[in-house]
């Protein structure tokens, strides 16, 4: 397994920044979590603030949020956001998502946006996540559900290179990870599934590309030899140009967002 927060850590200065991919999904997470005024929000793997953000716009200057990142970089980065954007109901730091910087009952929401799924130990972050909720708080983890833009010939492409270059196994995660299974395993009831979508535009198919080195998509890249990932990009380029319009190249992404309650 790649070294995740190794990976983070690298991109952190671009993370997000190229196109709001993350941003918009943590939007549309926490208006599905809905914090009220006033409310205490832990957000773990909180990477350059998508959902802290927007958590800290719903709780208002009389509620608290606490991001937490395993990359250091990532936090570093956030703090300068916050700094910049002057949000003062907003502290990070560095911790591991299996052994959280919080005391037990501390909050009324958990967060954990687009992040649970490459954790190293998933079922002992959400058993962290169960601890440090009051009892009746609450969860909102969003795993990604549609990654490739919804171009049929992406993963084929990736795939026949990666092959071509005799790397075992597929660029991507196996199987669909089930949040529920894992929230409830860690003791959340009434847990529910939403399907959100958003259109993300690029510029142009070279801002795709990109923007793929500064998210999760470059642990699969960097294993591929220079010169099969320039022959994947070349096979790419063209038929993503074939799918720009006026506006540039549009992505259609799918996330699903699992909410879940401490009992």
């Amino acid at each position: 397994m790649p070294d995740r927060a190794a990976l983070f850590a690298a991109v952190a200065e671009q993370y997000d920044q190229i196109v709001p991919y993350f941003a918009e999904f943590g939007r549309r997470t926490v208006e599905l979590a809905a914090p009220a005024a006033g409310a205490r929000v832990l957000d773990v793997a909180c990477g350059r603030g998508a959902t802290v953000l927007p958590a800290a716009r719903r709780v208002g200057p009389s509620g608290r949020v606490l991001g937490v990142d395993r990359a250091a970089p990532m936090v570093a980065a956030l703090r300068r956001d916050l700094a910049v954007r002057q949000v003062a109901n907003v502290a990070v730091a560095t911790a591991d998502a299996a052994a959280l910087p919080a005391p037990a009952g501390g909050f009324d929401l958990a967060l954990c946006g687009s992040a649970l799924f490459l954790l190293p130990d998933p079922a002992a972050a959400a058993g962290e996540l169960h601890r440090v909720l009051r009892p009746g708080g609450r969860v909102a983890v969003s795993v990604p559900r549609e990654t490739d833009g919804g171009w049929p010939f992406l993963r084929p492409a990736f795939l026949r290179h990666w092959q071509a270059a005799g790397l075992p196994g597929t660029p991507w995660p196996t199987g669909r990870f089930d949040a529920a299974a894992v929230l409830s395993g860690a003791g959340f009831v009434e847990t529910t599934a939403t399907v959100v979508a958003a259109s993300i535009r690029f510029g142009d198919p070279d801002t795709w590309w990109r923007w793929i080195h500064t998210m999760g998509w470059r642990a699969a890249l960097d294993r591929l030899p220079p010169a099969a990932r320039s022959a994947l990009w070349a096979d790419l380029a063209g038929p993503l140009a074939a799918q720009a319009g006026p506006d540039g190249l549009t992505g259609r992404y799918e996330m699903t967002v699992v909410l879940g309650r401490r009992g």
